[in-house]
């Protein structure tokens, strides 16, 4: 179920990005007017084909050959095509800078804590060099340290988001540690359980055979006087020994769930 369920989520990105990709180029293509905020509304239409080209590519071609790889493409393609959208857009002043978070969801919603750490550093790393792409900014004190505090924020926010990956997976492995061991105490259990019971029904049959035998001894009257104590004394310890063998099946019972004692007056 969970499975069906994560490749229905997987299918619904994937799909919906597609869809989003082709209709928001088509808004924008219709209604220039509406973007202005973009530099270059051309280029900006041409950076859309191209990840709408390669985000279909790269998911066509994993759905026939299975490999994750193509994925990954495809992800990468993602975070340049999001900068180049901030780019156009201010660069480290564009109000979009946002968007930046959405390659480390994915890779959070993934459990993947390897990528979440190279996606946060990569990103963290781009943005922090996106201002040597303004000489003009890079001329102001003041642009300089708003930079840099911007990049701080979402070094922090990565990295935190990263924790939380690397925690959530350290709690699934421990949990699922925890499983196996149980299921392997409860195998163990089951061997020793189907041990005794195998060791007691195996050695009652000739300690009672050997029980009656020594009774029919006892019985006799050709026993000589110190023959018979010998003898007495056997019967005492198979005795002894058939008594440890109900004990040990009643030790079981009582573990299983399955005996229980009443004390009636006879």
């Amino acid at each position: 179920m969970n499975s069906w369920r994560l490749k229905g989520f997987y299918y619904a990105t994937q799909i919906s990005g597609i869809l989003a990709l082709a209709v928001l180029a088509a808004v924008i293509y219709f209604y220039q007017s509406y973007f202005t905020f973009f530099s270059n509304i051309p280029l900006a239409l041409d950076f859309f084909g191209i990840i709408f080209a390669i985000h279909l590519a790269m998911f066509v071609l994993r759905e026939i050959f299975h490999q994750n790889i193509f994925y990954t493409i495809s992800r990468y393609a993602w975070v340049g095509f999001f900068f180049a959208m901030i780019y156009l857009t201010g660069g480290p002043d564009s109000a979009f800078i946002f968007i930046l978070m959405f390659p480390l969801i994915t890779s959070a919603v993934d459990l993947d804590a390897d990528a979440t750490k190279e996606m946060a550093i990569l990103l963290t790393v781009l943005l922090a060099g996106m201002i040597t792409l303004f000489p003009e900014q890079l001329q102001s004190p003041t642009h300089i340290l708003q930079h840099i505090f911007r990049v701080t924020l979402f070094g922090t926010a990565a990295y935190y988001m990263y924790k939380i990956v690397k925690e959530t997976l350290r709690q699934k492995y421990e949990k699922d540690q925890t499983k196996r061991k149980f299921s392997e105490l409860i195998e163990l259990e089951k061997v020793k359980t189907d041990f005794i019971t195998v060791t007691q029904h195996q050695m009652r049959t000739p300690l009672t055979a050997l029980r009656w035998g020594i009774d029919d001894l006892l019985t006799s009257q050709n026993l000589a006087g110190e023959v018979k104590g010998i003898v007495q004394t056997l019967g005492q310890e198979v005795d002894v020994s058939i008594s440890i063998l109900n004990q040990l099946l009643r030790t079981t019972e009582v573990e299983a769930g399955g005996f229980k004692l009443n004390n009636e007056t006879i």
